[in-house]
């Protein structure tokens, strides 16, 4: 039976239920098809079908046309708050949350994302300590607008089999998430996410919500772990992210899961020990498995060997000679694999350059074709932490990049 819902940011399920979507039928479920589906105003389907999708549609005008008028009279009214004081992103969400206004929430949430402030990385190691604790701050503050938001699925959908050891180490695991709601006859992606944190710090409780998002709509999510600095030393984080893919490979089909259609998904360090394991397969062990594709978002593929940071220094070492043979850019040894890089409107401009150095590396010495996003409104974590809310302008351009991939 249909589940039709009246939320308009739960379009998704209206769409996958009365769009052909009949589990275990002659058309199994397609988690690509069914995402554009989704993100399309194709109007193929019967004609009441297309009446009720025309109905929300106009439903979606008619409450935008509203919240706009009741935000320009909360402006006019409250001039004060038309410009970005302490607080005014708080204030503003709980303003904008009620249940018939939260599709807009996603918006609001990331434009207070854009005015959490990110100061440019200074040259000083004093000053280095200063910006970062500024931008731990700014990271921890774009969590707390993200973590009300209404999602485009719900938690029930969602099956996770957590605590799976790939290593003997304690960080060594992974969380596998599937859907309950939406399964495939055929295998599917596997999308494998590593989070970030300084190479110090970090936990994959901040991505939960991203393998959460990639699970209901029929993918295999994958939420992993890997172990951190000082006890692992560089390149230990790449081969923590080829053990993960290796692993996968070995007991995707167990999930439902395509083992030759496995994707690397790193944010900041997670996207460093992505990117090394991608671009540098001389540094892995014998046997690792290899990725269908990769997406590095917002990586420190360098640094500034002048004022390394406490986490670089626990990870690359006070070796300084051996500093530069030891980053991404300068030594891509690898380049046929597909990737997609991304950087943020409002990340730290320490990220900013890497991310220039590696494009052109690929470019104009390996001949590669890496394709390239800014994502903007966002800053540097709110990237994968907008995925699974009503704000898209990520999570689309990463299927699809999954989508071409899979369908070569």
């Amino acid at each position: 039976m249909a589940r039709h819902s009246t939320r308009p940011w739960e379009r998704r399920h209206l769409l996958s239920t009365d769009w052909g979507y009949r589990p275990g039928g002659a058309d199994a479920f397609d988690p690509l098809k069914h995402y554009w589906a989704m993100n399309s105003l194709d109007l193929k389907a019967s004609s009441a079908d297309s009446n009720l999708y025309l109905k929300h549609l106009e439903e979606l005008m008619w409450r935008l046309c509203v919240s706009t008028l009741i935000a320009l009279s909360f402006i006019v009214l409250n001039p004060q708050q038309a410009s970005p004081t302490p607080g005014w992103c708080e204030r503003s969400i709980a303003w904008t949350t009620p249940a018939d206004t939260a599709w807009i929430f996603a918006a609001r949430a990331r434009r207070c994302a854009s005015m959490i402030p990110c100061k440019p990385t200074p040259a000083s190691t004093e000053d280095q300590s200063t910006t970062n604790a500024s931008t731990g701050n700014a990271n921890a503050e774009t969590y707390k607008v993200y973590a009300p938001q209404p999602r485009i699925y719900e938690a029930s959908e969602i099956k996770v089999t957590k605590n799976i050891a790939y290593g003997a180490h304690e960080r060594q695991q992974i969380d596998v998430h599937t859907s309950t709601l939406r399964r495939s006859e055929r295998s599917v992606p596997v999308i494998a996410v590593f989070h970030g944190g300084g190479l110090i710090g970090g936990s994959r409780a901040n991505t939960t919500t991203v393998a959460d998002y990639f699970a209901s709509i029929g993918f295999v999510g994958v939420n992993a772990g890997y172990r951190l600095a000082p006890d692992s030393k560089w390149p230990e984080g790449a081969r923590d992210v080829g053990a993960v893919v290796t692993w996968l490979r070995d007991h995707a089909a167990e999930y439902g899961g395509n083992p030759n259609q496995i994707f690397v998904v790193g944010v900041s360090t997670g996207s460093l020990h992505a990117a090394t394991y991608v671009f540098r397969p001389e540094l892995l062990l014998p046997g690792t498995a290899r990725p269908a594709g990769a997406v590095l978002v917002s990586g420190p593929y360098t640094f500034d060997f002048s004022a390394p940071t406490p986490g670089e220094l626990a990870y690359f070492g006070e070796d300084k000679a051996r500093w530069p043979e030891m980053v991404v850019t300068g030594n891509v040894t690898r380049a046929d694999i597909p990737v997609l890089l991304t950087t943020a409107e409002w990340d730290d401009p320490r990220y900013l350059a890497p991310e220039a150095q590696l494009y052109t590396e690929l470019v104009e010495k390996h001949q590669a074709r890496p394709r390239y996003r800014q994502s903007l409104g966002h800053n540097h974590v709110s990237q994968l932490l907008s995925m699974g809310t009503v704000d898209s302008s990520v999570s689309r351009e990463i299927l699809d990049f999954i989508d071409r991939i899979v369908g070569r």
